[in-house]
């Protein structure tokens, strides 16, 4: 008897483990879930913080990179999320900017799968050459853009230059 209740309790967790689609129920970013408190996300994160209203942000490193996280709260709960990079690098230094682009891909791709798209935005018909990306972005020749669809999240990468200087960011919502 107590050897069928396990076996009824194990199956009943497993189950409960997996939503509707058959599909085991995957965080949307690091352990976090949609909905998750406040409380939680300030534990779970082992450095200090910035907190604001609806707001908590911590300086991070994602796919080998420094940057901010800002996890954006409704009520208390886990609503968005927010990666800004902070790296820099000498324009000197060949596409270190594209590189990190290229280096931000690969982790989502871990995490979220085959992109819908991710590929530059040319805003010029003129020849780049390839080891001059990051300059032609400083130019507004070129910016890049990825975008990957879950059932969980939407998520958003780019990569462009403004005021002569590099945004890098990805917002999952």
């Amino acid at each position: 008897m107590k050897r069928s209740l396990y076996i009824i309790l194990t199956t009943i967790l497993a189950f409960a483990s997996v939503n509707a689609f058959g599909q085991e129920k995957k965080p949307v970013f690091k352990k976090y879930y949609w909905g998750t408190p406040y409380e939680e996300i300030q534990a779970g994160e082992y450095r200090e913080g910035t907190f604001g209203p609806g707001t908590i942000t911590f300086s991070d490193v994602v796919a080998g990179l420094e940057c901010n996280v800002t996890y954006k709260l409704v009520n208390g709960r886990l609503n968005e999320v927010y990666i800004i990079f902070t790296n820099t690098h000498e324009i000197e230094e060949e596409n270190g900017f594209y590189k990190d682009f290229e280096a931000v891909n690969e982790y989502l791709n871990l995490f979220y799968g085959q992109p819908l798209f991710c590929g530059p935005n040319w805003k010029t018909s003129e020849d780049v050459k390839k080891e001059e990306i990051d300059k032609a972005m400083l130019e507004g020749k070129v910016s890049f853009i990825g975008r990957w669809q879950s059932k969980t999240a939407s998520v958003l990468h780019y990569l462009t230059a403004r005021n002569l200087e590099f945004e890098h960011i990805v917002t999952i919502k």
